[in-house]
């Protein structure tokens, strides 16, 4: 992850050092800049546009998708806060959303009076939370870790599994619900798609997440 921003930062100066400028004494620098740039950009496809990862990309993109489980407990605190603008709230809603393979993934959660728990779609949680209806009153993870590492399961896609403690509560029928605390797992994805650096486009490998477990 952190590689990735290192680049993503070179990008963006690349950018800025391709704006047109009358300072002509500056003209031999850029352009040596531009050179540097050219081939860190070189370097990105490379790591992250390969057909294949490396041990070293793939933990990369494992420790980026721990970073994005981190996220969604993060944003949806935000997104809980209604004195928050309603502008921040809706990016924090597409910033959770972004972060899934499908729009039809769903989270699990201890269901009232039950050892049972239950799938509920993430989309119809924030649903509910927007509406002041939430079933779900309390949702956080930490620990979280590695328990499956990537493994190859076609040319385009990688897959495996993080391990994390969540804490969730239900308003139930006769009140609210302790805290429950559980071990859950999450399925977490590896795609290789297209992506626009700029005007240019390459496809690179990004993690989503999956259902829970």
């Amino acid at each position: 992850m952190k590689k990735l921003l290192k680049y993503s930062g070179l990008m963006f100066f690349w950018l800025l050092i391709c704006a047109p400028t009358c300072q002509d004494n500056r003209q031999g620098q850029a352009e040596r800049e531009q050179t540097k740039i050219d081939l860190e950009r070189e370097k990105l496809f490379s790591d992250l546009g390969a057909d294949s990862l490396s041990a070293s990309s793939l933990q990369a993109l494992e420790n980026a998708a721990i970073q994005k489980l981190a996220d969604v407990s993060d944003y949806l605190k935000l997104y809980d806060d209604v004195t928050t603008d309603s502008t921040f709230r809706d990016k924090a809603r597409e910033m959770i959303l972004d972060r899934l393979m499908s729009k039809e993934i769903s989270f699990l959660f201890p269901m009232e009076r039950s050892d049972q728990f239950l799938a509920v779609p993430v989309v119809q949680f924030l649903a509910e939370r927007n509406q002041g209806l939430p079933k779900i009153l309390a949702f956080s993870v930490d620990s979280i870790r590695i328990d499956t590492p990537f493994t190859r399961i076609n040319d385009s896609t990688y897959c495996g599994k993080l391990r994390f403690h969540q804490k969730s509560s239900w308003k139930g029928r006769a009140g609210n619900m302790p805290v429950s605390e559980d071990q859950r797992t999450i399925e977490i994805f590896a795609v290789k798609q297209n992506k626009f650096f700029g005007k240019e486009k390459g496809r690179i490998w990004e993690t989503f997440l999956g259902n829970m477990k």
